[in-house]
């Protein structure tokens, strides 16, 4: 069940500086859209996350065995982890009910105005019986109360394509590749010979020949079109523009410079696997999946094997040196 988020996660770790920033924003969201650090004892949620800690290092380990032959290390005594706090989501009444018992018991008056959860950027805060399970804030159009959503509040909501549908032509787009569809509304049947397309790898022009362009512009990024790439049909008097992003791994507001901007933080990535990645992207990930299980098992990341090889070769050259003392960064 957990690998269809691996589309979402993938995007993510692909924007963060190693394990220990993936681990920041993850733990970051907790702290500010979940009540999962106060909703219940603070014993229950380091249980929680120590539980799921030792149960995919065992499963980490298990793999790494089979892959070498080595003997699967001893487990470590594991917490019981059966009273672990779950993340649940509620409704904006409920909510709202929680909120106001909340600044009920915090002034002990019965009058307490409450703010509404359209309204309030603060987190959650849970209600008298300690025990209740925590609680997600629901996040939901333009008004989530994400602090990124005020730089983008006057921007689109994605389509269900993660593009926009804009009144003469509507686009979609994957983190590889942009499609475009103008409709040509003509009485008569075009052909291929009535469109005029140009495609570079900064700019895009098309539409009728002989007339206005229904579509052009600087392109938001380049795009690929040496080998073909980037290619054009016609379809029922509808002109499809297929486009492939020089930049993977990216999410376009717009396809031309200046025309209306989606919200690219609304997006809502597509599942993907390892082998659907572009070769640099992936030797990316799975380096980062790789110095995650070295530290998981207290063995040197890729990196920092590499400074201990060229560290071997010195010493080897220099048998006269002594580097006792010395200490890898």
């Amino acid at each position: 069940m957990t690998d269809r988020f691996d589309g979402v996660l993938l995007s993510i770790a692909s924007q963060c500086d190693g394990i220990d920033d993936l681990l920041e924003v993850f733990f970051s969201f907790l702290g500010r859209k979940t009540d999962f650090f106060t909703g219940a004892a603070a014993a229950d949620a380091r249980k929680a996350v120590m539980g799921k800690f030792e149960q995919h290092l065992k499963a980490a380990q298990r793999r790494r065995a089979e892959e070498t032959g080595e003997p699967e290390p001893q487990p470590e005594p594991v917490e019981d982890v059966s009273s672990k706090p779950r993340i649940e989501e509620v409704t904006d009444e409920e909510a709202a009910r929680i909120e106001a018992a909340a600044a009920k018991k915090k002034s002990g008056t019965s009058g307490a105005s409450v703010k509404s959860t359209a309204s309030a950027p603060a987190p959650k805060k849970p209600a008298a019986n300690a025990s209740a399970a925590p609680a997600v804030e629901e996040l939901s159009g333009m008004d989530s109360g994400d602090e990124d959503d005020e730089a983008g509040k006057d921007k689109l909501k994605p389509n269900s394509g993660n593009g926009a549908n804009m009144p003469t032509y509507s686009w979609t787009q994957s983190l590889t590749d942009v499609d475009v569809r103008i409709p040509l509304n003509v009485s008569f049947k075009a052909r291929g010979k009535d469109c005029a397309v140009d495609l570079t790898k900064t700019s895009l022009k098309a539409g009728l020949k002989n007339a206005p362009s229904l579509l052009g512009g600087e392109l938001y990024a380049p795009i690929k079109v040496d080998d073909m790439e980037s290619t054009w049909t016609l379809d029922n008097n509808t002109l499809n523009i297929h486009l492939e992003k020089v930049e993977g791994m990216t999410w376009w507001p717009s396809v031309i410079k200046g025309e209306p901007e989606i919200n690219t933080k609304k997006v809502k990535p597509e599942n993907s696997k390892l082998s659907d990645l572009d070769d640099e992207t992936r030797g990316m990930v799975e380096k980062m999946m790789f110095d995650q299980q070295q530290k998981q098992m207290g063995k040197p990341t890729s990196d920092e094997q590499k400074k201990l090889d060229m560290l071997e070769k010195f010493k080897k050259a220099h048998p006269e040196m002594d580097f006792s003392n010395v200490k890898m960064a």
